[in-house]
C-alpha cells in the first residue's frame, strides 16, 4: 500500500510501482480522500486522521494486511495506521516522515517554525485560496523547489526539480525509515524511485 503526500496523488508513486511490480509485489496506491474529485466530503471532520486511517482499513479489507508506504502526510497516515491497526501493517516504510514523537521533540528545536503552515491549513477557504493565486502557487513553488505551475492544474502533472533538502523537515533531511539516509529533497518517490523501491522491498523481504 503506497500512500501520497500533499499536495499529490497517487501518481507520485507511477515510477515506484513498475519496480516494485517487476519484483512480483502487488501494490494498492490509492487516492487519499480529498485528493479525488469523487471523494471530497465537505467540512473538516471527515478529514480526521481516524477517518483517512479508516480509508486505508478498508480498502486493505480485502487483503487482510500489507507492507505500507507513505510519504509525507502519507507516511503520517502510515504512522497512525500502525499504531492503531497494527494487525493490519506487515511493515511500515516511512518516506521523510519523522516518527510523530520525534516531530514533537523536534517542534521546540525549529521544527514547528518549518511547519506553520499545517496551523494555516486549518483556516477555512484560506489554503484553497492561498493555492489557487498563481503568485502565492508560484512562491510556495520556488521555496519548495518545485518547478513553478499554478495547483488547479491536475496535481499529478506537477514536475518537480531536485534540491539539496527537505526545507519542511529539520537540517538531518529525509530518511527513508529502514534507516536510510539519502541526501535527496523533499520528493522522494518522484526523484529517488529506485531508491523507495529498494527500501520497501527490503521490509517485504525481512
Amino acid at each position: 500500500m503506497l500512500l501520497h503526500g500533499f499536495p499529490q496523488d497517487a501518481s507520485a508513486y507511477d515510477a515506484v510501482v513498475p519496480l516494485l511490480t517487476d519484483a512480483g509485489v502487488r501494490t494498492l496506491v490509492p487516492d487519499q480522500r480529498g485528493y479525488s474529485p469523487g471523494a471530497r466530503p465537505r467540512g473538516r471532520r471527515p478529514y480526521a486522521v481516524r477517518e483517512l486511517v479508516a480509508d486505508v482499513v478498508a480498502l486493505l479489507d480485502a487483503a487482510e494486511h500489507a507492507h505500507v508506504a507513505g510519504h509525507d502526510w502519507g507516511g503520517g497516515i502510515a504512522w497512525a495506521l500502525a499504531a492503531h491497526r497494527p494487525d493490519r501493517v506487515a511493515s511500515l516504510t516511512a518516506l521523510g516522515t519523522p516518527h510523530p514523537a520525534a516531530m514533537r521533540s523536534g517542534l521546540l528545536r525549529g521544527q514547528a517554525l518549518r511547519s506553520w503552515y499545517i496551523g494555516a491549513f486549518q483556516v477555512p477557504r484560506l489554503p484553497e485560496r492561498a493555492l489557487l493565486a498563481d503568485d502565492g502557487a508560484r512562491r510556495a513553488h520556488r521555496r519548495d523547489r518545485l518547478v513553478p505551475r499554478a495547483p488547479a492544474r491536475r496535481v499529478g502533472d506537477r514536475a518537480c526539480r531536485p534540491g539539496p533538502d527537505d526545507v519542511r523537515l529539520g537540517p538531518s533531511g529525509p530518511v527513508l525509515r529502514t534507516g536510510v539516509d539519502l541526501d535527496a529533497d523533499h520528493w522522494l518517490p518522484e526523484h529517488r524511485p529506485a531508491d523507495v523501491a529498494a527500501a520497501v522491498l527490503g521490509q517485504v523481504r525481512a
